[in-house]
């Protein structure tokens, strides 16, 4: 029945102290603390997620209360080595292991030394050195062949890195005279700026001197035209003190305005507009 019970309860169980299980909850937090060898934080992390756990109201507060077979079941599922401990204290352990490990070594090392005889240990230092001798006549043997064996490498590669010391000091210069000339193509970007505002300023005035012209070529049009009808006009009065001047103005005005042929008016009348016209400008005695 306690089994049953187990697996259908969830892993947060809410107690009110009618629930027929609820005696089951015999443990509270630091009873499991110290069961576990754990802390509180890691104790609150685990409740309700690996380890099932109660919550009663107890006085005034809710605490978590546990029931031992959900902490047995925990404590075989995690399969501790021997209880929860402390990474140091584990550390420590096997520091003094180790240490007991070494001064045991150290010791049988001694007594295998002093059980050698004087001529056995005088055999053993001349072939420990014959040994190192022989190493290291190898290992000088291997380095002056590596060392020859480097020389053409090395040299090539010194060839090598003068060919493009070279190679960059020609670039180097090159480099320079494109500087150069794209400095002087600069200097020439800026006359021709210069020279192009000049030639701006003086089609300006040209245009301004054009408009002038059209201006007074105007004008004058205009005062042609008021002279030729002055012109006419005298041209159709009968001969008088203006019209003995006429000949005068008609050749001041000549080299623009045509002569216009005057009309006899001899023997007839002149028109009604032209009478109105002579008596308005008839000069008064």
């Amino acid at each position: 029945m306690e089994v049953a019970e187990s697996t259908e309860l969830p892993m947060v169980v809410w107690l009110n102290g009618n629930e027929s299980y609820f005696e089951a909850f015999t443990l509270d937090a630091d009873a499991v603390m110290a069961h576990l060898g754990l802390k509180r934080s890691r104790l609150t992390q685990i409740s309700g997620k690996e380890l099932r756990v109660g919550r009663a109201k107890m006085g005034r507060y809710i605490r978590p209360i546990y029931r031992p077979c959900d902490v047995e079941a925990y404590q075989a599922w995690v399969k501790p080595t021997a209880t929860h401990k402390k990474s140091s204290s584990v550390i420590e352990e096997a520091v003094q292991h180790l240490e007991t490990q070494t001064e045991v070594s150290i010791r049988q090392m001694q007594e295998l030394l002093g059980s050698f005889s004087e001529q056995n240990r005088n055999t053993l230092g001349k072939s420990l050195a014959g040994q190192t001798r022989e190493l290291l006549e190898g290992l000088h043997a291997e380095q002056r062949g590596l060392a020859q064996a480097m020389v053409g490498p090395v040299t090539h590669g010194l060839h090598r890195m003068t060919a493009l010391e070279v190679g960059l000091g020609a670039l180097s210069q090159q480099m320079d005279r494109l500087v150069e000339a794209q400095t002087a193509l600069v200097g020439v970007q800026e006359t021709l700026i210069h020279i192009r505002t000049g030639v701006e300023l003086q089609v300006g005035t040209l245009q301004r001197q054009d408009a002038q012209l059209v201006a007074l070529r105007e004008t004058m049009e205009t005062q042609q035209a008021q002279w030729l009808s002055v012109i006419e006009g005298l041209s159709a009065r009968p001969v008088s003190r203006l019209g003995i001047q006429a000949p005068r103005i008609h050749r001041w005005v000549r080299p623009v305005v045509q002569p216009v042929p005057s009309v006899p008016t001899r023997g007839r009348k002149p028109p009604r507009r032209m009478q109105v016209g002579l008596a308005n400008s008839r000069p008064q005695s």
